[in-house]
């Protein structure tokens, strides 16, 4: 029976936009269509289709939360809707029905992450529930959640300033011109040396990107997960001189780094870390300079112009898809709505 039923969820877009922190968003919202085509007539009990947003510890990680195996899930929601449910089975006649959904995202909801050892997924299911004699129909389907910060040019992202000075030898400009940067977009940098006497020299400035990946599920050892440092490549300007250099850092794309989030699942926050090389005399030194930056998905409102947009009435182009008619006998009952409350374990 498996082979003549077919069962497939097609969502509005693949990708969900929350804007804003989780104490300012306002969510969105999750729609689509499950689409069932029995090739004959078949016999079922129930359709309905739930959203699970979870997050997942995997391997050492699983074990260091206190879980006995290596596969820890945590759920953060769930919703459901009925299709269609009854005791006694139905008859559904061989072409393609559609069912609409939607789910609301709400804006205190966690964002989608894929790490190594720590994942949180928002996953569709439908299940087509037949007989006894069968085995039920199941698709599952995962969706992209993003969070990107609020547009408001009446607030505008804070600059990075850091003023200091090397004892008495060598004074210290750094000026970022946010502390806010997406994925693979470029953060420039401006530096200005200022030496206090005749024998400094800058040899070299090197730049780091540290990501620093927390879990508070875990109970035993360390709660840092995945922390790692990568080193980023600057893009010189022309109008650097021995004593100032403006530089461009290209942000690493996902998967080789992941955007800043907190949550009670997983905190993963960035630090971008700034090594001044010198030389005093006939000594070499170096300075460090660390500060906060928060790595996004996404800052430019370009994303949104990529998104597909969602034309439900292209459906009935396909000749072997309709809606299930009026007429039709047999027809299973309007569909009614079971939303449980959303769960944070």
């Amino acid at each position: 029976m498996l082979n003549d039923l077919s069962l497939s969820i097609q969502t509005s877009q693949e990708c969900i936009i929350l804007r804003g922190n989780p104490e300012e968003s306002v969510g969105s919202t999750l729609s689509g269509i499950v689409k069932l085509h029995p090739k004959v007539a078949t016999k079922l009990k129930s359709l309905s289709i739930r959203l699970e947003v979870y997050g997942v510890v995997t391997g050492s990680a699983a074990l260091k939360s206190g879980s006995l195996k290596l596969h820890d899930k945590h759920r953060f929601a769930h919703d459901e809707m009925v299709f269609f449910e009854t005791k006694d089975a139905y008859t559904l006649p061989p072409k393609c029905h559609h069912y609409n959904f939607s789910f609301p995202i709400r804006g205190f909801w966690p964002e989608t992450l894929h790490c190594h050892n720590i994942n949180i997924k928002y996953k569709l299911i439908a299940t087509a529930e037949t007989t006894s004699l069968h085995t039920n129909r199941t698709t599952d389907k995962e969706i992209i959640v993003k969070r990107l910060p609020l547009s408001n040019m009446n607030e505008p992202i804070p600059p990075v300033n850091v003023s200091d000075a090397w004892r008495d030898i060598l004074e210290y400009d750094l000026y970022a011109a946010r502390k806010v940067v997406g994925m693979g977009e470029e953060l420039p940098l401006v530096l200005n040396f200022r030496p206090l006497v005749t024998d400094i020299h800058i040899q070299k400035v090197s730049y780091k990107l540290y990501e620093l990946v927390d879990s508070p599920v875990i109970k035993f050892g360390s709660h840092h997960l995945d922390d790692q440092a990568i080193e980023l490549k600057p893009q010189t300007c022309e109008i650097n001189t021995p004593n100032e250099k403006v530089v461009l850092l290209k942000m690493p794309n996902s998967p080789k780094i992941h955007h800043d989030c907190s949550n009670e699942f997983v905190t993963i926050k960035h630090k971008l870390e700034v090594s001044i090389n010198f030389t005093h005399g006939n000594c070499l030194k170096s300075i460090r300079l660390r500060f906060p930056l928060n790595v996004t998905s996404e800052v430019t409102d370009q994303f949104f112009e990529a998104l597909p947009l969602y034309e439900p009435q292209s459906l009935s182009k396909c000749t072997l898809c309709s809606p299930i008619s009026t007429n039709d006998t047999n027809n299973p009952p309007p569909y009614t709505v079971n939303s449980l409350q959303s769960a944070a374990i």
